[in-house]
């Protein structure tokens, strides 16, 4: 009794720092390296249940009752046991459906076994259900495996979350695929997908924008990811031309990860609209690495149940909620990416010299490998800006070597110091 105890505290513990890992990972402003203690806690949490059998513990044969936290510290065990019976017990309970739970799945196999064997994995992609090909699929892109013809037959599916592993995963692996595979999923009816695609086609043939090897794409529908990563001046062209009329963070994304500084004002006007003055934002300073920070007051979010009786009375008579004793209100000071036009525009007059004319910039260079590599290694870049600077690695450098934004941070650290010496060797 007092093993299985000690047992549950670990996994509630390892559970707990799951949760906070992903929640981390969600902000905006995160600074990716800020994860790697909490990996660690959670890494000493998971070695003291590999001997044990999570199905003994209370509440751990419904699969609905766990929250993420829960689901993700369990597959992180499971994925340790031989033969993954637990494992695969577990996926049966995920709706296919359900992306995130999917890629966690995913992540967790690929952290604890990253260079076991596949005999599973060929056997889920024949014959395993929706879910555990899709898990199969995203293990065998993130270990740059193929298993020949087996992810070409899951990417010429019908459901769409199948497609987007299988395509995902294609791009990361030599499969011999044409480029009118990938052409074809270009134009795919599904947005997200259409955007695995392009990016796969852009990392498997290295294309530029207006090149006859495009097969006959039309810029003027073409994925966001291919004009990003093709970084030509008519791509940039394109995607300017076509924002008025798709107002999307995939667009202004891709403007940002092209570069081009006559984007600039778009972005700065973009800093206005209320749904999109994040990402825009965050696309200037991907290309300026201005950093410039802010700091903003949240005022606590206080529940009726929380007051007592006299407070209570007096927030229902009038709105006002109790205040410390200096007399402002509680909450605390969040220092985040600026939003303010004005504070941009007064930036920008005063370091003019960065938007070099006829420049793609990043960081506030011209874009290159070794700035890709920056934008990697940079710690408060959002994880589109990181993903995508990876997809350049392939796509424009002719890097290979393998490494997701989704890694441990361990893992990512040793991914960078091959990656900045192939740099150097090139």
């Amino acid at each position: 009794m007092h093993a299985q105890k000690l047992a549950y505290f670990q996994f509630e513990e390892a559970a707990f720092l799951c949760e906070h890992r992903i929640a981390l990972r969600s902000q905006p402003d995160f600074e990716w390296p800020s994860v790697g203690p909490v990996e660690t806690r959670i890494e000493a949490h998971l070695r003291a249940l590999r001997s044990v059998s999570l199905e003994a513990l209370p509440g751990m044969t419904d699969q609905a009752t766990l929250d993420v936290g829960e689901f993700c510290a369990s597959m992180r065990v499971h994925a340790c046991h031989p033969g993954l019976e637990a494992f695969e017990q577990q996926l049966a309970q995920v709706y296919i459906e359900d992306l995130p739970r999917i890629h966690l799945a995913a992540e967790a196999l690929h952290a604890s076994t990253p260079d076991g064997p596949i005999d599973n994995v060929r056997r889920w992609l024949t014959t395993g259900s929706k879910v555990t090909k899709a898990v199969g699929a995203l293990l065998l892109g993130h270990r740059r495996e193929s298993l020949g013809s087996d992810l070409i037959s899951l990417a010429r599916g019908n459901h769409p979350t199948l497609v987007g592993a299988a395509t995902w995963a294609l791009g990361r692996c030599t499969s011999g695929v044409g480029q009118a595979f990938f052409l074809e999923l270009c134009e795919h009816d599904d947005r997200n997908i259409r955007e695995i695609a392009g990016a796969a086609l852009m990392r498997q043939f290295h294309l530029a924008t207006g090149q006859k090897t495009l097969g006959g794409l039309d810029e003027a529908t073409a994925p966001a990811s291919v004009l990003a990563l093709s970084a030509t001046k008519t791509s940039s062209e394109v995607l300017r031309a076509r924002f008025p009329t798709e107002r999307t963070e995939q667009i202004v994304q891709a403007i940002g990860i092209a570069g081009d500084v006559s984007s600039v004002p778009i972005l700065i006007e973009l800093l206005g609209d209320d749904e999109l003055r994040v990402v825009a934002a965050q696309a200037l300073n991907l290309m300026t690495g201005a950093n410039l920070h802010e700091t903003i007051w949240i005022a606590d979010e206080t529940a009726d149940a929380e007051l007592l009786y006299a407070e209570r009375i007096a927030y229902q008579a009038d709105g006002i909620l109790p205040a410390r004793p200096d007399g402002l209100p509680f909450g605390f000071d969040k220092v985040e990416l600026s939003k303010n036009p004005e504070v941009w525009v007064d930036w920008l007059e005063h370091n003019g010299e960065v938007l070099q004319p006829n420049c793609s910039i990043r960081l506030g260079r011209p874009v290159s490998a070794v700035q890709s590599l920056r934008t990697l290694t940079e710690h408060n870049l959002p994880i589109w800006a990181r993903r995508a600077a990876a997809d350049e690695l392939m796509a424009r450098y002719h890097i290979s070597e393998p490494f997701e934004v989704e890694w441990m941070v361990y893992s990512q650290g040793l991914a960078l110091t091959h990656i900045g010496r192939l740099i150097d060797l090139k």
